[in-house]
């Protein structure tokens, strides 16, 4: 009279599964006595622990603090659902009364991702953070505290392009790709703005990001996009981009990337052991942005450029120039590196060796237009062969406006 039902789990319960049938009989065949069953565990929700329901559909989803976090569907800018916490053995849990409400400033969530302590949901031009630990299993404790506002302007626009590198979190905004770090929106992205930002001026219209894949070995990021990927190598702080890289999808596994071709159904990958795209070589092209001495547009002279690299198999490096930000290569020198020569202290500088494989050089290269507002330089591979790579640049410099003849010093001054 008027008490409460308990519960308790059946030790073991076989039946076939038959279609067509809405109802079968169970029949109990391993407990003796009813009273035997009181041994069994109880059902989960004995100590007021909250009832589980299905997980909310959405596409937007992160975890975060051993918790799983999912957009919710229906309330695509406003409601961010989570589950209990993970227990070894027992598949995610969510409950009706484990969400955080989201300001409806910004339009539609587009990404989640945890960066330290905090979960970060961003929108296309706001990201919020949250602080805190979320209500327990039976609602004790405090719940997400309010949210944040790391930036009002910048956003995400992609849940994929979000990547952990050492020093932040990596995004894709609407124009760049862009560094949280902390508190502190950076933008990394600069580099490659060119084909990233929709105002470009590039034919064909900006790149568009199907995926970011960190490989830590390599220290690299590889922004896969449906044209060249661009890679980001955070050890050195530089871009690139990789051709023959067109992608629908990508991952890493093993340390290696493996990433769906557009062209066909091949799932290919990354060999870091050669430099063959198939049976191609892959010709490494250098190329600089345009490079001032002088201010904006200020003129300079500049006497010449060292090249430093290694010699590794034998090569022919093309060096091109441009000047004062005209659109062509004025200059075009050639390097061959099977004809170096030795000079200065021969101990020192490749003794003991006939064709400077494996040795350091320095490459002089005079330009023919001294006085310029600028210079862009090209270096490439001329004619690559085999499958393994030929050269390697270490380091450019420049010898640039100076004087000729005796530095003199005026006479003494005086001032009252």
């Amino acid at each position: 009279g008027g008490g409460v039902s308990r519960f308790f789990r059946h030790p073991r319960g076989e039946f076939d599964n038959e279609t067509g049938l809405y109802s079968f009989v169970f029949t109990d065949g391993t407990v003796a006595a009813d009273d035997n069953i009181t041994a069994q565990p109880t059902i989960y929700i004995d100590g007021n622990v909250l009832a589980n329901i299905q997980p909310p559909g959405g596409a937007i989803q992160a975890e975060h603090q051993g918790r799983h976090f999912i957009v919710e569907e229906e309330y695509p800018g406003t409601r961010v659902r989570y589950s209990k916490p993970y227990a070894q053995g027992i598949a995610v849990e969510h409950a009706a009364l484990l969400y955080l409400d989201v300001p409806p400033e910004g339009g539609d969530i587009t990404a989640l991702w945890s960066s330290s302590s905090w979960l970060v949901v961003a929108k296309a031009s706001r990201l919020y953070a949250y602080s805190g630990t979320g209500l327990t299993n039976t609602l004790l404790g405090t719940n997400y505290g309010n949210p944040y506002l790391l930036s009002e302007a910048i956003g995400c626009t992609n849940q994929k392009t979000v990547v952990l590198v050492p020093g932040g979190v990596m995004f894709q905004a609407e124009d760049r790709i862009w560094l949280l770090a902390g508190r502190a929106v950076k933008p990394i992205g600069d580099a490659v703005r060119f084909w990233t930002d929709p105002r470009t001026e590039r034919t064909g219209a900006p790149l568009v990001i199907i995926k970011a894949v960190h490989l830590p070995a390599q220290s690299l990021v590889i922004f896969l996009t449906d044209g060249d990927a661009l890679v980001y190598n955070y050890l050195y702080g530089q871009w690139a981009t990789w051709t023959a890289h067109e992608a629908t999808d990508g991952t890493e596994a093993g340390g290696v990337l493996f990433f769906k071709v557009a062209s066909d159904d091949t799932v290919r990958l990354d060999d870091s052991t050669t430099y063959l795209d198939g049976t191609s070589p892959v010709v490494l092209t250098i190329e600089t942005g345009w490079l001032s001495f002088a201010g904006l547009l200020g003129y300079k002279r500049i006497y010449r450029m060292l090249l430093g690299g290694q010699n590794i198999t034998a090569h022919t490096l093309i060096i091109k120039l441009a000047f004062d930000l005209e659109p062509t290569w004025v200059d075009s020198l050639s390097f061959d590196s099977t004809a170096l020569v030795r000079f200065g202290a021969e101990a020192h500088m490749g003794a003991g060796t006939t064709n400077y494989q494996g040795q350091g050089y320095q490459v002089e290269i005079r330009p023919s237009r001294q006085k310029c507002t600028s210079i862009r330089v090209q270096i490439k591979d001329d004619d690559p062969t085999g499958s393994g790579q030929s050269y390697d640049v270490t380091g450019l410099s420049f010898v640039a406006g100076l004087k000729t003849g005796t530095a003199r010093r005026g006479s003494r001054r005086r001032a009252s």
